[in-house]
């Protein structure tokens, strides 16, 4: 699956009764668990849903700390204070990859949205830089 070992038993442990029974194989010099393909798909499957896989974030797509750093000089406040007044009139956002990290990344569209909702907020508008 190219995951850390750590990371699928502690899936598999999360799973329990419900991935079914294991088994003990070699693999190499030692022994270890080992899970067939339908196990293999149930771990993978509960490691999608918690957020451990995501894209690349497309072009332009900033995060929150994105913003920060961009925008308001590292000050990821502003951007805060912002996306939770907006709320819904965001619309839908993913999570995206940027780096090491993943987290929501937000489209153009809404970076601009947050961005002039920001200023707003801000008490120190000389702050937040212009797009």
């Amino acid at each position: 699956m190219g995951i850390y070992l750590e990371v699928v038993f502690k899936a598999a442990a999360e799973l329990g009764e419900e991935l079914g029974e294991t088994r003990r194989f070699r693999f190499g010099q030692g022994m270890t668990i080992g899970y067939s393909p339908e196990q293999q798909e149930m771990i993978l499957a509960f490691l999608e849903a918690k957020g451990l896989f995501a894209p690349d974030a497309p072009e332009g797509y900033l995060s929150e700390r994105g913003m920060g750093d961009t925008y308001c000089k590292g000050n990821r406040q502003p951007v805060r204070r912002a996306i939770a007044e907006l709320g819904a009139a965001l619309g839908e956002t993913r999570r995206f990859r940027f780096g090491s990290k993943i987290t929501i990344g937000y489209s153009p569209e809404q970076v601009e949205m947050i961005v002039q909702r920001a200023r707003i907020l801000s008490k120190s508008v000389g702050d937040i830089k212009q797009s």
